[in-house]
């Protein structure tokens, strides 16, 4: 990466950075979206034009935005999916008619994203 161009890996603040500014369908975006591609795996790289070198800031600024809130909170319920499906057994997204799919039980995995730290 150049001191002309961001990049990021996360798909939440390459959306956000893709937005216009002023939330109107048209208006500028807060950096222009060079390239984006598969990085390898389930993994992508986005890079933004960023001549006046704020993409690191914007990162920052986003962890604070409510964009930030609503990209985890997906994560959280992502994880509690696939935890739930394979601890029942069952892939949820294969889960035909008469299955458990849809079966009303506790989630007991917890949320993706929450790092708990044991004061030893």
């Amino acid at each position: 990466m150049n001191s002309k161009t961001f990049a990021t890996s996360d798909l939440g603040l390459a959306a956000w950075l893709n937005m216009p500014v002023d939330n109107t369908i048209d208006g500028p975006p807060r950096l222009t979206m060079l390239k984006s591609e598969k990085a390898g795996g389930s993994k992508f790289e986005f890079i933004f034009l960023d001549p006046e070198g704020v993409g690191a800031d914007l990162a920052i600024a986003y962890t604070r935005t409510e964009s930030a809130l609503h990209d985890q909170h997906v994560r959280n319920l992502k994880g509690m999916v696939l935890n739930r499906s394979s601890a029942d057994g069952v892939d949820q997204r294969t889960a035909g008619p008469g299955s458990s799919r849809g079966r009303s039980s506790p989630v007991s995995a917890p949320a993706q994203g929450i790092h708990v730290r044991s004061g030893s």
